[in-house]
């Protein structure tokens, strides 16, 4: 039997979003993110809470359950527009808090990934997860035509971990931060697909300069505080780990979301 991510990440879980597990009640079409109403909770279950949400209805991304736009195997999938859409915490200041890098970090994405969309995204990336207190603590996303490498950003730099032009596609993608050590570290991308658990593509790790965590608070699923980088996805999980995790532990975390959705 495949370990439950919720279970087995646990330890240093930080943040578990999971439409499937969440949102399979609510209907097709619906907004998701207003406060008590549709908030996309966290099942890590963090006090004070971590949930998705945002207060901007026009901002809030829709629920799929079919078409296009829902998983593989017809799994509700969270629709973002590549324009505005965003999610977040909802009281950034105190809501989450990031840990020391002691342990490095992970971030991993389940879904369909598009391209960027510009205009009106000037800077032509997607940006999958920012802190909300400075957007840059750090900040990690993919770029869109020409090509599609994903980078992070912390805050005093930007490193492109692969080069290749993707176009639309489905799986889980991850970044991992590890430990530092003399002030720096390595952040590595990989992207998994289909059932096999060996990755489809592991980058060449990339340098990191360490970053005061107790300067971030909160989080965004994209844009960045500009208003830039809007995230063009179906996203159907997302996990964040104050560790580096391994690729056994990610790779057996994308098959079990492989299963739950199809893809």
């Amino acid at each position: 039997m495949l370990p439950d991510p919720l279970v087995a990440l646990a330890p240093t879980g930080e943040l578990y979003l999971d439409a499937k597990r969440s949102l399979s009640g609510l209907s097709n079409g619906t907004a998701i993110g207003q406060v008590g109403v549709t908030p996309w909770p966290d099942l890590f279950a963090h006090t004070p809470t971590r949930e998705a949400t945002t207060g901007v209805a026009g901002l809030r991304p829709l629920l799929r359950k079919t078409g296009a736009n829902a998983s593989p195997n017809g799994s509700p999938l969270v629709q973002f527009d590549g324009v505005d859409d965003t999610l977040g915490s909802s009281n950034p200041a105190t809501g989450v808090t990031y840990p020391a890098l002691t342990q490095g970090y992970t971030y991993l994405f389940h879904g369909r990934f598009r391209n960027a969309v510009s205009p009106p995204a000037p800077f032509n990336f997607c940006a999958v997860w920012l802190d909300a207190a400075t957007g840059v603590r750090p900040g990690i996303g993919y770029e869109g035509n020409p090509s599609a490498p994903p980078f992070a950003v912390t805050p005093s730099e930007a490193r492109t971990l692969h080069s290749a032009n993707l176009g639309t596609f489905y799986g889980t993608m991850a970044w991992v931060f590890s430990a530092p050590s003399g002030g720096s570290g390595t952040v590595t991308w990989y992207l998994w697909q289909g059932s096999s658990l060996t990755p489809l593509i592991g980058s060449s790790p990339g340098t990191y300069t360490a970053w005061n965590t107790a300067l971030a608070a909160g989080y965004q699923l994209g844009p960045n505080l500009s208003g830039n980088g809007a995230q063009n996805s179906d996203l159907g999980a997302v996990i964040w780990c104050s560790s580096a995790l391994t690729v056994t532990q990610m790779a057996l975390t994308h098959l079990y979301w492989y299963i739950a959705y199809g893809g």
